[in-house]
């Protein structure tokens, strides 16, 4: 049985190929998928993951901010829709899309902070999940948060995640800080962010 989530979008007119967007985040896997795909990996429209057996996986789809755990069958994942075939959407609930922020390269990283400064900074949560979406996502090893002042602290990152830990102090809501993220034999990259206790709990930080 085939069951749809979708989002209602107006229709645009191109020419030319267009590049794939990404359309829902990987929020939990129970069990094997084909192809293999990890928590906090970002889908794009076009994708196509089996669930072998019983498995489940639970997807925020950015187009209708839902977050959606299906159990078994094929998903398939458009611009506008979330499709499964032939399994079980055990749950839909309205979530919050996470925050989205564009890293810059460290050597304009001066530039970086003027341009933020002059329109909305972006959030981040007191404890975030932070995904890193890019072609160098997985030799980022590092995520050092400073403020004006110093360093807050520094959380070690796996395939380009971190998840914020207990033993290290929370951020301050209201504040400002600057994300480092560095690796080995990739370019370090910075983003300028603010701290709010409404946050969406996952950030994407994207190259």
């Amino acid at each position: 049985m085939l069951r749809i989530v979708s989002a209602v979008v107006g229709a645009v007119m191109a020419t030319g190929a267009v590049a794939a967007e990404p359309r829902a985040l990987v929020m939990d896997i129970i069990g094997d998928t084909n192809p293999m795909i990890d928590a906090f990996d970002e889908l794009d429209a076009g994708a196509r993951i089996a669930l072998v057996g019983d498995a489940e996986i639970t997807l925020t789809f950015y187009p209708t901010c839902e977050d959606v755990t299906v159990r078994g069958g094929t998903v398939t994942i458009t611009d506008t829709q979330m499709t499964v075939d032939q399994g079980e959407i055990v749950s839909s609930e309205g979530a919050e899309c996470p925050s989205d922020v564009k890293l810059a390269p460290s050597d304009v990283i001066n530039a970086a902070i003027i341009t933020r400064a002059a329109r909305p900074m972006p959030k981040i949560a007191l404890r975030p999940v932070v995904s890193v979406i890019g072609a160098d996502a997985d030799g980022y090893t590092r995520m050092v948060v400073h403020t004006v002042d110093g360093r807050v602290g520094e959380v070690s990152m796996d395939d380009g995640k971190a998840v914020w830990p207990e033993s290290v102090a929370a951020l301050s809501a209201g504040s400002e800080y600057l994300v480092v993220l560095m690796g080995n034999g990739v370019q370090m990259r910075v983003a300028k962010v603010m701290a709010e206790a409404d946050a969406p709990r996952v950030t994407v930080l994207r190259q």
